[in-house]
C-alpha cells in the first residue's frame, strides 16, 4: 500500500488539493450551513466528507443516526439549560439580581429570602452544567504536560466576565489598580518571566490587553483544533486571574447577571457537544479529513487496508495533537497519510 501511493507523487498532490478545496468549504461553512454547501459537498460523492456534514447538521427526511447532529444537540441542550436559567431570573428586581451577583462572585450566601433564592438556585444550574460538561469529557490542552486535562470542580462556581467599555475607557485607572493592590503578584509574575528589561507596569499593561483580546472572556481559555476549528469558545473552568480583588475591580466587570450566565451556558453547551461528537481536539474531525484524502487517491479499498494493517499506532494517536510533521492543511491522524507526509518531506 505504501509503495502504490509514494509511487505517484503528483496524484497525491491532486488528492490533497481536491479534499482541501472540499474540506474548506465544510469549515467555513459549519456555523452557517447553507443548501449550496450542502451540494458542493453531496456532489463530491466523497463519502468522508459527507458523513462530517451529517454529524454537523441532519439534512431534513434522513435516518437520524446514533446522535443528534451537532447544530440539533446544541439547540436541545442550550434550550434545557436557558429554560431553567429563565425560570431563576426572569422577572426578577435588578437590586436583587445585583446583589445576587455580589454574593455569587464573592461565594457567600445572602441572608435575604429573594436573594438566597437566586443565589442557590443559580449554584444549582451551574452545577448541572458542570455534569453534563463532565459527561462529555470536556477538557483543556496543557501546554506544559501536553495533556488533556478534565474539568476541576469548583464548589460554588461563577463565571466573571470583564466589561470591555470600562476596560477601555479607563484602562489606566485598572493598570492603576493593579500595580496599587496586587503589587506581590505582579512582582511574582515579573520574577518568573526572567525577562530582562520588563516592568511592573509591563505586566499590569499585558493583564490589561489579554482581558481586552478575549473580549473580558479570560476565564474562556479556548482550545483550538489543529484544523483551525475552534471548539465553540470552549470553557473549562479555571480561573486565570482570581486572584484580583474583587471588590476593588468590580467597577470593571460586567453586571448583567443574565448576560454572564446566558454566554456562559451557550460557550459550555457547545464544547461539550463539540467533544463528545469529534473528539476533545477535533481528532475525529482531523482523521475524516485524511481518510477523505486516502478516498481521492485510491477509494475506499485503500482506506481499508492501512485502517486495518494499522490498527494500533491509530489508537495510539487517539487523543494526541498531531505531530509536527504532519501536512499543515490537516494535521491528521491517519498514520499511513502521516507516514507519507514524512517520506516526502524528506530531502
Amino acid at each position: 500500500v505504501m509503495a502504490a501511493i509514494n509511487a505517484d507523487v503528483e496524484r497525491q498532490d491532486a488528492a490533497l488539493k481536491a479534499v482541501g478545496e472540499k474540506w474548506t468549504t465544510v469549515v467555513n461553512t459549519a456555523g452557517k450551513l447553507v443548501l449550496p454547501a450542502e451540494q458542493v459537498i453531496e456532489a463530491s460523492d466523497n463519502k468522508h466528507l459527507l458523513k462530517v456534514l451529517r454529524a454537523f447538521h441532519q439534512k431534513t427526511g434522513d435516518g437520524m443516526g446514533e446522535k443528534a447532529s451537532f447544530f440539533e444537540a446544541v439547540s436541545a441542550s442550550k434550550n434545557r439549560f436557558m429554560t431553567r436559567l429563565e425560570g431563576v431570573l426572569a422577572k426578577r428586581d435588578k437590586k436583587d439580581l445585583e446583589l445576587a451577583r455580589k454574593h455569587l462572585i464573592n461565594g457567600t450566601t445572602p441572608t435575604d429570602p429573594v436573594t438566597l433564592s437566586i443565589v442557590l438556585k443559580t449554584r444549582e444550574v451551574l452545577e448541572d452544567l458542570y455534569k453534563f460538561a463532565a459527561e462529555k469529557q470536556v477538557a483543556r490542552w496543557d501546554e506544559k504536560t501536553h495533556e488533556w486535562v478534565g474539568l476541576q470542580h469548583r464548589k460554588d462556581y461563577f463565571p466573571q466576565v470583564w466589561d470591555i467599555d470600562a476596560l477601555l475607557k479607563n484602562g489606566d485607572v485598572f493598570k492603576a489598580k493593579l500595580i496599587e493592590t496586587h503589587q506581590k503578584e505582579l512582582q511574582a509574575i515579573l520574577d518568573k518571566t526572567g525577562e530582562a528589561g520588563v516592568t511592573i507596569d509591563d505586566v499590569a499593561q499585558a493583564i490589561l490587553s489579554r482581558m481586552l483580546n478575549s473580549q473580558g472572556q479570560v476565564e474562556l481559555d479556548e482550545t483550538t483544533s489543529d484544523l483551525g476549528i475552534s471548539p465553540m469558545a470552549a470553557a473549562v473552568n479555571r480561573r486565570a486571574l482570581d486572584w484580583l480583588d474583587n471588590d476593588v475591580f468590580d467597577q470593571f466587570k460586567e453586571k448583567d447577571v443574565v448576560k454572564i450566565l446566558s454566554s456562559y451556558v451557550s460557550s459550555m453547551v457547545k464544547r461539550a457537544e463539540y467533544t463528545d461528537r469529534f473528539g476533545r481536539g477535533g481528532e475525529v474531525l482531523r482523521t475524516a479529513a485524511d481518510e477523505a484524502v486516502l478516498e481521492e487517491i485510491g477509494g475506499s479499498k485503500l482506506v481499508n487496508e492501512a485502517t486495518a494493517k494499522l490498527p494500533e499506532a491509530i489508537a495510539g494517536k487517539a487523543d494526541k495533537r498531531p505531530d509536527d510533521d504532519c501536512h499543515p492543511a490537516f494535521y491528521g491522524q491517519h498514520p499511513l497519510l502521516n507516514a507519507t507526509r514524512r517520506r516526502r518531506a524528506r530531502p
